[in-house]
């Protein structure tokens, strides 16, 4: 009786001191997806801290004040052009509204070939790759009528919301009715470019079999290209914007910065939904859940290494 004790407490306390080696490894690698991440959102975590170095003004009295004074940059934060002109969509003329800004994305139907297959898997996957189109951006003036010079460097970031918004009928010229899909994205021809591209995909491995090489060249890195569809995103004067600006000498100047100069739309901070970030931000989740759950696993480990110390030394 008292053997089958001390082997059960051994067991007990070698179990506590497995969970504790466990949790710490879970720890590492939830330590090391969160470093991956930070590659994934570097340059918005660059832009983001570039703009916060800035001193922010709000109200129209604050920006009337800085136009009148020395040229300086600023932060202006949540601020809407009420009085700016509009631009229409002159890139399709699908969206059939008046805007500030129109951002247009690319998204191409692009199959891979997979580098490991395992028997009766699919030996390839598809995605919609994305890639930026164009932005229209309307003359934006400031609410007291001075117009913003708009340099070449000027990017405006939309979020995740904006980004997913759906566009229905009533928002698109009537003759696009047809070129709009149910996930709310324009196709110019509702046909792809082969009626079936799944199949053509698999007739290219039943064509070349096992052969990997030639199948890796039919591929390519950039995979095996079919339809082209574009994703519509935009600002009206009821959404607001945060950026900054230069004001002083009675202008006003979106060129702020060397590089890119931005404008956060609907927000104090970037979010955007480019499937970059998109799979920074889930890395980085996936990582704080591993840390979160290898800081539980530690914490019962431990109190089980001490509860059968403490054992051990009473007996």
């Amino acid at each position: 009786m008292e053997e089958n004790k001390k082997n059960n407490k051994g067991c007990g306390l070698t179990a506590a001191i497995l969970a504790l080696l466990t949790g710490v490894g879970l720890f590492m690698l939830g330590r090391y997806m969160n470093n991956i991440s930070e590659d994934y959102s570097k340059e918005e975590t660059f832009l983001q801290d570039r703009l916060e170095t800035l001193p922010v003004i709000e109200t129209e009295d604050e920006i009337s004040a800085a136009i009148s004074g020395e040229p300086k940059n600023y932060l202006v934060k949540n601020y809407r052009f009420k009085t700016s002109p509009t631009i229409k969509d002159t890139v399709f003329n699908f969206l059939a509204g008046d805007y500030l800004c129109i951002d247009v994305v690319e998204e191409t139907l692009t199959y891979y070939r997979k580098n490991v297959v395992k028997a009766g898997e699919n030996p390839y996957y598809s995605i919609w790759k994305e890639k930026p189109y164009c932005q229209i951006i309307a003359p934006l003036h400031l609410n007291n009528g001075i117009k913003v010079s708009i340099p070449d460097s000027l990017t405006f970031l939309f979020s995740v919301l904006k980004r997913s918004k759906r566009i229905f009928e009533d928002e698109i010229n009537p003759e696009k009715k047809d070129n709009l899909s149910i996930d709310s994205r324009y196709y110019p021809n509702r046909n792809v470019n082969i009626s079936d591209p799944e199949k053509a995909v698999k007739d290219i491995f039943t064509q070349f079999g096992d052969n990997a090489e030639e199948l890796k060249k039919r591929f390519g890195e950039d995979g095996i290209k079919f339809d082209t569809r574009y994703n519509f995103t935009y600002m009206t004067k009821d959404d607001e914007a945060t950026f900054a600006v230069r004001l002083g000498d009675g202008k006003a100047d979106f060129n702020v910065f060397e590089g890119k100069n931005i404008v956060i739309v609907g927000g104090e901070r970037i979010t955007t939904a480019t499937q970059e970030a998109l799979i920074g931000k889930t890395i980085s989740i996936i990582g704080t859940v591993f840390m979160v759950l290898a800081a539980i696993i530690v914490l019962c480990a431990l109190i089980g290494i001490v509860i059968f110390c403490k054992k051990d030394n009473k007996n």
